[in-house]
């Protein structure tokens, strides 16, 4: 930021890094407290695991499969 003293910088960082704190916290508690926002979220994580290790697993087998990644499976 030019021209503006660096104490007034200060001021202004540590001002947004409250507010991105503030935000985390309201994000976690609302995480918390809705359980269909926790099983959305789950079911995405498991679609990334499944398609990571499909990735890995034909990578080292030393050739791509084109096989179809199983994105659809039900969460136990």
């Amino acid at each position: 930021m030019i021209g503006i003293p660096s104490n007034r910088k200060n001021l202004l960082y540590r001002a947004f890094r409250e507010l991105g704190r503030v935000e985390r916290t309201l994000f976690l508690l609302r995480f918390i407290s809705n359980i269909e926002l926790r099983h959305v979220f789950r079911a995405e994580t498991t679609k990334i695991e499944v398609h990571n290790n499909f990735l890995t697993g034909s990578a080292s087998a030393g050739q791509w499969s084109g096989a179809a990644i199983p994105l659809n499976r039900k969460s136990r």
